[in-house]
Parts: C-alpha cells; structure tokens; sequence
C-alpha cells in the first residue's frame, strides 16, 4: 500500500497501481483522495481493547504451563468478565462464537487448540526444574564418587511396565459413512507386568515377566526372552518378594565390574532390607529417582516402553488378523513378547533413553524441560516460564475460575489479590485485571505425604531401613493378635473343615497361601526361544512395515571356481537357506518374504545365486544339475551352522532332495515349492521318439516357457544326460526329517502329481502335502507366500519343541 502512494503521487494512475502492487483499487482511490487516512483502521470497533486481549492471551499461557488449561468455554468466560469490568454501567453483550474465531485467528501465532495430556497431581507437585536440578547434583556426585562417570556398561536403570492382553485401537480403513466401526477383540482384560533393565551401553538383564494370580498352563516359557525370570503376584505387579527375587537375577546377569549403579524409582516395594543388605554386599548403589518424576528421568520410560508397547501392539494386532481364530492370552504372551523386545534391544533405543535422560553422558540440559512443571509464575515479559524456586505440591485453584456456561463469571477475590498475582509481578497484565484472571493456588497442600527427594540408599539409610522394618513387622503382629482375638478365622468354613482334617491327618494345612511366588525359566526353555510365535513371524515385510531391509550382497571364493553371491543373516537354529529355481535368483518376492519372517524370529537365514545365475559369477549355459549341488553342499558345509530348514523352490526342490540324501546331519527339515525332482529328464523322456531325435541332431532342447522375455529355456544334450545321473523318484528316498510340500494345481510347468510322487518316495513318516487350488507355479501371491511362512513357522515351533 506504501509504495502504491508512492507511485500514485509521483504521477501513476490509481488503477495502474492498484493492478500494480496488488492492492483494491477503491482502498487506494480512498487514501489518495484522503476520505482515510492511512494507517487508520476501519470496520467495527475491537469489542475488546489490544491491551485486554494480550491479558488474555498471556493468561491463557500461564494456565496452559501450570496444568490448567483454559477451554473455549472458560476463555468466553474470562473474557465477558473483563468485558463487564471496562464497562459497568452498560448492558454489553456476550461475546460468541464469531469473536472465539477471530480471537483465534488474531493470535493463530502464540495460541492454538490441543488436547492435553493428563497429568496427575503428584507429578505436578514434584515435576519441577528445582526437584530435577538437586537430583542431577546427587548423580553427579555419586558418579563422580564411584568413578562412574565414563562407564556406562555400569549404569544400569530398571522399570516396571504393563501390557494390556485386550488389544489395541489402530485406525482402520472402513466405508465412508458408515457409523460404527467394529474389531473383535478377546473378551479379556487381563495383563502382564515386565520389569525391564538396561545399563547406558545397551546391555540388558533378561526381562522379569509377572502374571496376575497364577501362572498360565502349558508351556508359556517357551519361546520367551533367553534366561527370563517368570513370577506371579495377587495384582499382577512386582512386589516385595519378587523383587528380592529379581535382584539375585540382576546380580547374576549384570555387569561383573564393581561397582555398579542401580537407578530405579524409590517404590516401597523395591526398597526392603534384605535387597539393600545385598546390594551393600555386592557393590551395588541404590540410587532412587525423585518420585512421580520417572516420565523425564527414567530412561526406560522416555525411550524404550513406547516403543515396545507399540510394536508389541502391532504383533498381537497382526496375529488377530492374519489369525482370525487366535486370541493373545497369558500361555503366548512371552512369545509374541519376545520378537519386538529381541528387535528392539538390538537397536540404539536404550541409549538414546539414557542420553535425553541426562545420565550419560551427565548433562542436566538434555531434559526436556517441556515437560517440567513452573514452580512459579513468569518474572519478566518472556513467553517460557521455568524458574528453580522451592517446590510446592501443585493444586487446582481453591475455586473453580469459570462455571459450565459462557456467561457465568469468573470469582472475586479480595481487593489485594493484584499483589502476589505472578502475571502483574511480571508486567504482562494490569493490576485492576487481577481480580478477573486470579492466579492458581499453589500454596494449599491436600496431602499429608512427606515430601521426598533423589537420594542414594546409604550405610545410615540402611540401618533405619531395618529399624522400620522391624517396627512395621510389630505393628502388623500386634494388629493381626487383635484381629484374631475379636474375629475367630474360617470358623465353621469348608476351608477351616479341610484344614482341620489336614492338619489331623499331619499333613500341611491348605488354607494358607503364599503372597507371590517366582520361578525362573529352565535353560532348556531359553533356548527354546526359537519357538517365538509372535504375529510378526507369520507376515511378510512388506505386509508388517511396507518396506524390505536386505541384507548385504557376499562372494565365497572356492579354489578353481567362480565366486558364489550369497545373502546372509545371522541368528539363532535352526536356519532356513532358500534355493531358487532354474534361471532364478535370490532376489524373488519368495526369498526376501523368508529373510523378513526369519529376521523378525531372530533365526538365520540364507540365500544365494547358483553358478552362473543372479549376481553369482559365470555363465548359466557352463554349469548343470551336479555343480549346482555342490553349491548348495557348499553352503551347508561352510556357509552356515548346525541344522537348516531347506526350502527349495521348484528345480531348488530337487536340489534339496539331493542335499538331505547327502548331507543327511545338516538338515532339519525340507520345504518344498512346486518340487520339480527329475523333472528335466521326465519332461525329455515324455516327448514323442521323432521328437528326442531332432534334439539329439541340434545338441540342444528349446521349450515354452511364461517365465523370461524369451519366451523359451534351452538344455544342451548334455545337461539332459547329466542330470540323469541325480534322478530320485526312481527307488526310495532315505529321508526321515520332517518333509512338507506345497503345490499349484494350476501348475502349468510342474505338475502336482511330482509332489505326490516325492511324497510316497520319501520314508520319513513326517510328511505332509499341501495343494493350493489356484496356486501356479511360482506360487508367489500373497496368500501363496503367506501359506509358505506358516508353513516354516509351524517347522520351527515343532523342532524347537522337540529339541
């Protein structure tokens, strides 16, 4: 607009510089002809003045940073009353929804509209810049004592969190319009408690899984975290016993450096005499968090269970989906656990909790201090308020500022209010608005607990530990002598009965029972874990996350031979290799479906290129049947460990026969795709006599194929006569490892007959044949290669149980 007068002055024409600069034509013409003047305002009076609205603009931040934000209700609210304060004697009228929309979008800058996160009040009492200032001198002190401070394979923090068995509410793709939406879920709200421990390098303490009441039947240990400890408790969570359980674990398990720095939350259930009688003597410092602070230091809190809860959300959601009949319950938890602990131990998760916490590296800055509550209002003009003044517990105003309608208004409070509000202390508001936009009380305590600070279990802590103990154990004694001399127990009860006959027949009586019990899983049950059924394990990658994480391209280097492409990922037994089929490589939808399923197990996994295919050095038309099985002898004799699972896709199949004949001691189990044993040679065999003599003249055999941009394959003569010489269907096949085999009757290349027939060769007495009715060959459709990973799956549950 100033430089369009500018322009219009010097000679241009109104309209020209209206098109110009980009302005309307008439509010130019007005201010040139000077019916306004510039930089006036027109329109409607401002119902409220600019000095009055950044009142409430600043109110809205002080509440907002003191746990109490304002709604649009109780902004209306505040706002009528400044409103009826500036004008008395008028009947003014309440501002509405059209004011609410542009006071929003005047300060669209400074304010917007969030749903808040519930925080409790002892949280808002303790959760403050000076509660986490003297803890980070004590840690700093005590890091500095035990020359801590550049060890953080010594720093160690545990946490307890709980898993809900119900499931979780993910948003879903529905119809446009429809109402409701529903997800079956399992009728249950059972859940299970994990106390986790990391120290700052990463390195965990196998988990400690609590049940509620009982344990579950059958074997739910299987497939757990390595070495866990299992235990159960009347609520389901960690208690007095089980901690003194759990911290024998911890000493077995942790660091065997001294000493060691244990950072937990000062719970009463963790603190008992007999665990820091071992701590003292195993060189084990307690140091207690600050309470209700564990949501910013604990580094457990802050950056491992989100994550976890997450991903085990979407195992248990995937399993329930891709397994309309499964329900997630207590036996299964610890497998389905398992997989996205195991995933995400593995990564930088736990560090990064110890790093944001402060811990290590020691750095009191690296808090968020968004998170932390004012101790008290601002002290100059700036927007963050965070001062270090004495904590008191925070409390809600003494009455309610604004009631449920928009026109009630707000409390009065007495005439010298202005003189202690912490927004006039700082000049953001005038003192005669005091009485409008009251403060929030953080004076009135609503709580007798005693305030407690960070502190670290000393030798004198120690002693009053015991004494209290001791005093506590008297004081139930005395009350449980004056409950029994006014109430007599189970007297006449069926209980009381069966104790009597018990006790008379000098058995033990039963009508008494421990509080909790633990027991820890067997090593036989750690290794074990093999079986970890979690969703995650049934779906493929692109299914689970929507994106593929491949391993690395290796060569093996063999004397007098080119070098073999492989893909390799290390994990636990048994492995699964995958063998491709003719002219096939390792890159298929069916090999990277396998690297994800085992990956996500922990299980290894291999794949690779045969001699003269993929990304395997030579050429195809050079190599035959006999040097592609050694290859895979190859890889099982050097490229892998102990048993494997051969999963041999079509001409992989037949490979996978000859290697189980061969290398009988390597194989766990065979999975065959489209099993294609002797085919070459049957399909050569079954052609018309004048046929085979016009190959026998050309030296070379050209046949349809769907499966190349050719359209064809070519066989030389003598391809076809060496692979005679690996026929299998001929005689029986000594094989008594567990066989599956899976087939298309749709299968225009290989019959599924081959199946069949490989079936009643084979003479394990384990052998199952699967036959898809729409599969094709590749048998690489979705539903194909899910078939294939339940397959494996059920494979691996079935050898880890019997091993």
């Amino acid at each position: 607009m100033v430089r369009a007068l500018e322009e219009v002055s010097a000679g241009m024409a109104v309209r020209r510089a209206a098109r110009l600069f980009g302005v309307p034509r008439n509010t130019l013409g007005d201010r040139v002809s000077g019916r306004v003047t510039h930089g006036s305002c027109t329109g409607r009076k401002m119902l409220l003045s600019p000095e009055d609205e950044e009142a409430l603009v600043q109110y809205c931040i002080y509440c907002a940073q003191h746990g109490f934000p304002l709604t649009r209700v109780r902004l209306l609210a505040y706002a009528n009353a400044v409103r009826r304060k500036r004008n008395p004697d008028e009947a003014v009228p309440e501002l509405g929804k059209k004011w609410w929309h542009c006071f929003r979008k005047r300060h669209a800058r400074v304010l917007s509209m969030r749903t808040p996160d519930t925080i409790n009040r002892g949280r808002a009492a303790y959760a403050k810049k000076g509660t986490v200032d003297k803890y980070f001198d004590l840690l700093e002190s005590t890091l500095e004592k035990y020359g801590l401070k550049d060890q953080p394979s010594q720093i160690y923090n545990c946490d307890e969190t709980g898993f809900q068995l119900d499931g979780t509410r993910f948003k879903v793709l529905s119809p446009r319009g429809s109402k409701h939406v529903y997800q079956q879920a399992p009728g249950t709200r059972d859940h299970v408690s994990v106390l986790v421990c990391f120290n700052a390098a990463g390195e965990d303490v196998p988990p400690f899984i609590i049940f509620a009441k009982w344990f579950p039947g059958g074997p739910y240990t299987q497939g757990g975290p390595p070495k866990a400890l299992y235990g159960k408790s009347p609520a389901g969570y960690i208690d007095r016993d089980l901690f003194q359980r759990w911290f024998r674990h911890f000493i077995c398990h942790a660091e065997k450096k001294r000493p060691l720095l244990l950072i937990f939350d000062g719970h009463k259930s963790h603190l008992t005499p007999e665990v820091t009688e071992a701590a003292k003597k195993e060189g084990v410092v307690l140091l207690c968090l600050p309470p209700h602070c564990s949501h910013v230091l604990q580094p457990l809190d802050v950056g491992f269970f989100g994550p976890l809860k997450g991903e085990f959300a979407k195992v248990a959601g995937n399993l329930s989906h891709f397994k309309h009949s499964y329900v997630l319950n207590k036996p299964e938890f610890s497998r389905v656990f398992n997989h996205p602990y195991q995933q995400l131990k593995d990564q930088a998760i736990v560090v990064n909790g110890f790093r944001k916490c402060g811990i290590f590296p020691l750095n009191p800055q690296a808090v968020d201090s968004s998170r932390l509550m004012p101790s008290t209002g601002p002290k100059n003009s700036t927007i963050t308020t965070t001062t270090s003044s004495p904590e008191e517990p925070v409390d809600s105003p003494s009455t309610s500022p604004v009631k449920a309608s928009a026109s009630s208004q707000p409390p009065t409070p007495g005439p010298s209010a202005h003189l202690d509000h912490p927004l006039v202390a700082a000049g953001l508001i005038k003192p005669d608005l005091a009485e409008v936009l009251t403060r929030v009380d953080y004076n009135k305590k609503t709580t007798r607990r005693v305030p407690v600070e960070a502190r670290v279990i000393t030798e004198e802590e120690y002693e009053t530990l015991l004494q209290k103990d001791a005093e506590d154990a008297k004081r139930q004694r005395g009350k449980l002598k004056r409950a029994q001399s006014t109430k007599s127990p189970c007297k006449g009860s069926p209980a009381k009965r069966t104790c009597n006959r018990a006790t008379a027949s000098g058995a033990t009586p039963s009508c008494t029972s421990r509080v909790s019990i633990a027991s820890t899983s067997a090593d036989a049950s750690a290794d074990a874990s093999a079986a970890d059924a979690s969703s995650s394990s049934s779906l493929p990658a692109a299914e689970r996350r929507g994106v593929r994480h491949k391993t690395t391209i290796q060569y093996a280097t063999r004397p007098d031979l080119p070098r073999l492409a492989y893909r390799k990922l290390k994990g636990k037994g048994p492995g699964v290799v995958f063998l491709p089929g003719f002219a096939s490589n390792m890159g298929g939808l069916k090999a990277e479906a396998l690297e994800e399923f085992c990956k996500s197990l922990g299980h290894s996994c291999l794949r690779f290129d045969y001699l003269g295919c993929g990304a395997s050095e030579g050429q195809m038309a050079d190599y035959n049947i006999g040097a592609w099985k050694k290859d895979v002898l190859y890889v099982l004799d050097e490229l892998v460990d102990g048993p494997q699972i051969l999963v041999g896709s079509s001409m992989g199949g037949w490979l996978m026969l000859l290697a189980a004949l061969a290398r009988p001691d390597k194989i766990a189990a065979l999975v065959g795709i489209s099993t294609a044993a002797d085919h070459f040679v049957t399909a050569f065999n079954s052609l018309p006599i004048e046929t085979k003599k016009e190959i026998e003249e050309r030296g070379s055999w050209s046949f349809p194929t769907q499966h190349n941009e050719e359209g064809s394959y070519t066989l030389s003569l003598d391809f076809l006569k060496e692979a005679e010489n690996h026929c299998v269907l001929q005689c029986p096949i000594p094989v008594s490892c567990p066989v599956r085999l899976i087939h298309g009757l749709k299968d225009t290349d290989v019959p599924w007959h081959v199946s069949m027939q490989v079936a009643e060769r084979v003479l394990s007495n384990d052998v199952d044949v699967i036959l898809r009715k729409h599969g094709q060959h590749r048998m690489s459709e979705k539903d194909d290669i899910k078939l294939i990973v339940y397959t494996i799956d059920d494979l691996i549950d079935k050898l880890t149980t019997l091993g």
